[in-house]
């Protein structure tokens, strides 16, 4: 707890703050011994135990609130000290009402519906189309489909390798099998087309007609372009979470926790609709006034 009460020091609280947070971490940590729970791995319905707890040892509104405060910041500092990948109260809004991200899921069968209005003409159309099906199938984000190089498409084994990326793992996924032709063909004759177009010279699979090799830029104009026939997506990051949520409701957790490259499972879980929807009644039910 030294290094923690450091960190809180370091970022400007004042001590009557800094004893409060102290000791609702502790007494977070003391209920997580008591429970077997691993603190540094504790999921949403771990943190919805600890406040029924909290709530039948205290009914004050705003002790409960200083409470959920103090772990929200003690989660902060795990992801400071790369112990933790996210936060599990970052997206906990708790007033008169709760919510719970991510939203705005959009259904499995929209993102096809998506995928499929990708006509695929011209060069960058192609290429275009390879991009989002890669989006969709296979959750991929902008950072890694600037990652993933053309050695990286197994197509003999219909895979595909996904380095790792920041905090997100690499792994091996299986591809769809119209996918497998398209890149096949994108490799052989598209890609070889935008190289020429753009002049460059890379190993990259996703190739901008730009001059650097970032992918900011193309990812942008494809997202308005997708928004054309489909105004409800917001951004790739939509997309991505969609996918996950959908996976979730076909595939054990720990299976989809390789599959999306999460260190944690806790990260995979928030993307359950079912447990946020769960947990945002049952938290409803136990603080209606916040």
């Amino acid at each position: 707890m030294q290094d923690f009460q450091k960190y809180l020091h370091q970022f400007g609280y004042r001590i009557n703050t800094i004893r409060g947070t102290l000791s609702g971490t502790k007494n977070f940590l003391e209920w997580c011994k008591t429970n077997k729970v691993n603190a540094n791995e504790a999921s949403y319905t771990d943190l919805f135990n600890y406040l029924e707890n909290i709530q039948k040892i205290t009914p004050n509104k705003r002790t409960i609130s200083a409470k959920i405060q103090a772990v929200r910041v003690y989660y902060n500092y795990l992801i400071k000290q790369s112990i933790r990948e996210t936060n599990p109260l970052t997206d906990l809004r708790i007033k008169n009402t709760v919510r719970l991200l991510p939203h705005n899921i959009i259904k499995h069968e929209k993102l096809q519906e998506i995928y499929h209005s990708c006509k695929g003409e011209g060069v960058t159309g192609k290429r275009n189309r390879i991009m989002v099906g890669l989006m969709i199938w296979q959750a991929i984000s902008t950072g890694e489909l600037t990652a993933i190089e053309v050695n990286d498409i197994k197509i003999h084994e219909g895979k595909i390798y996904i380095p790792q990326v920041g905090r997100t793992n690499s792994r091996t996924l299986k591809l769809e099998a119209h996918q497998i032709i398209e890149l096949q063909n994108y490799i052989q004759k598209t890609r070889p087309l935008l190289l020429a177009m753009s002049k460059k010279q890379s190993d990259k699979l996703i190739v901008s007609v730009g001059i650097g090799h970032q992918l900011n830029n193309t990812c942008a104009a494809l997202l308005k372009e997708v928004r054309r026939t489909h105004p409800e997506i917001k951004n790739t990051k939509q997309i991505r979470a969609s996918v996950i949520s959908h996976w979730l409701k076909h595939c054990p957790i720990r299976q989809v926790q390789y599959m999306i490259g999460h260190r944690y499972v806790s990260s995979t879980e928030r993307y359950s609709t079912k447990k946020i929807e769960s947990l945002q009644d049952q938290l409803e039910k136990l603080m209606p006034d916040i």
